[in-house]
């Protein structure tokens, strides 16, 4: 898969010789096995709604699903890779209107590394649970981080995705758990209705049309890898 000119940017491509984990953006090679926890592996490969069924928990009825996705080795390079990208004072834009820190991993070269996991297990988890929202075939991913002294939490909100995963790459942290209520337009949008707390490594994904927010941070730091799907027939 090559990657297109407009998958990088200049701070993409400036930032190419920089990296510090090349594996990352491999797509030759693609997504390592022992990138990802092994009983979600092994139910991935297996396919059937059945094995699925054992690692994907259901939080909200019909609404929130969370599974444990990937091993500490995978968040510890990410996070690692995010940590050399910001020490190299190349800019780079927000994620969007909402954080004010963190990055967009398409705009530093990460967008054909997304395309393979979004075809090959996101499309297919988000088909199981949702299929009249197929196929997924685009996506904005990025960083978020909640710090003390920086962005503590958020007000609650709606994506502008179709599905969104949200994965907790760590550090140490306490507190930032996310709120959601109602689908956006539906009588209880604005009545909270589950908390969700995040473990390193764990993936927590819903409609993006469903209200949520990240409490604050009480003490430490938290990385998420977001993952904004869109389905074009769809929308």
């Amino acid at each position: 898969m090559s990657i297109r000119k407009e998958d990088l940017g200049s701070q993409g491509k400036a930032y190419i010789p920089l990296r510090k984990h090349p594996a990352l953006f491999d797509t030759g090679k693609g997504w390592q096995d022992d990138w990802f926890l092994p009983e979600f592996l092994a139910a991935m490969k297996d396919g059937s709604d059945e094995v699925l069924a054992k690692v994907i928990k259901e939080h909200l009825p019909g609404k929130v699903y969370a599974f444990d996705m990937f091993s500490d080795q995978f968040c510890e390079m990410l996070i690692e890779e995010v940590d050399n990208f910001a020490a190299t004072g190349l800019p780079a834009r927000r994620p969007n209107s909402m954080n004010n820190y963190g990055i967009i991993l398409n705009e530093i070269g990460w967008r054909p590394m997304m395309n393979l996991l979004q075809r090959e297990v996101l499309a297919k988890i988000g088909a199981k649970y949702w299929p009249h929202i197929t196929p997924l075939d685009d996506h904005h991913t990025f960083i978020v981080r909640y710090k003390e002294a920086e962005d503590l939490g958020l007000d609650m909100h709606t994506d502008d995705s179709d599905i969104t995963f949200n994965i907790c790459l760590g550090r140490k942290f306490t507190g930032a758990p996310l709120t959601f209520c109602g689908i956006m337009g539906e009588s209880d949008h604005r009545k909270c209705s589950y908390t969700f707390h995040h473990e390193k490594g764990g993936c927590v994904f819903h409609l993006g049309r469903l209200r949520h927010g990240a409490g604050d941070i009480l003490s430490g730091e938290r990385l998420n890898l977001i993952i904004w799907n869109h389905s074009s027939k769809y929308r």
